[in-house]
């Protein structure tokens, strides 16, 4: 039952292979009877989506006998996950990130590019206390690359 993981990897693959949606995690409890599947898409991940892939996941292990007593949730990460995998970089450039360095520091910024190796944000720089009441209209910048050894965890700002 073990492989059950890798097969429905492979089913979402196939189901996704021709859109613009990306496979982010699959996950199982330790006795394989509830699966997390975790897909995303450049344009956003709806209801519908996520219903069609879990048909096509649900139709090919029930034609191998695999369903009984077998739970699979098909969402989407969550705004507030962790990056896993390069994609969700990708889909985020030109947002605004906190990446979590290895050696303890939270840069937060603007995702400005996303390259084999590496990413480029625009750091946003703390600002220097001022008599003026209002905060200025634009946040001072810096530019910093981070090389995705040195990246611990990156989750997207949620912001209101």
């Amino acid at each position: 039952m073990s492989g059950i993981v890798d097969l429905i990897r492979q089913l979402v693959h196939q189901k996704i292979a021709d859109s613009n949606c990306f496979l982010v995690d699959v996950s199982a409890n330790g006795r394989f009877t509830k699966v997390q599947v975790y897909v995303d898409c450049y344009d956003g991940m709806t209801i519908d989506k996520c219903a069609s892939i879990h048909r096509h996941i649900w139709k090919a292990l029930d034609e191998q006998g695999l369903v009984e007593k077998l739970s699979i949730d098909v969402s989407s990460p969550g705004m507030s996950s962790a990056f896993k995998v390069r994609a969700q970089y990708e889909k985020n450039v030109n947002r605004v990130i906190i990446v979590q360095h290895t050696d303890g520091r939270k840069i937060e910024g603007i995702l400005k590019a996303v390259e084999e190796e590496q990413i480029t944000l625009d750091e946003y720089l703390p600002l220097k206390p001022s008599k003026r009441k209002a905060a200025p209209a634009v946040l001072p910048t810096k530019r910093v690359v981070i090389p995705f050894n040195q990246i611990k965890s990156t989750k997207k700002k949620v912001t209101f």
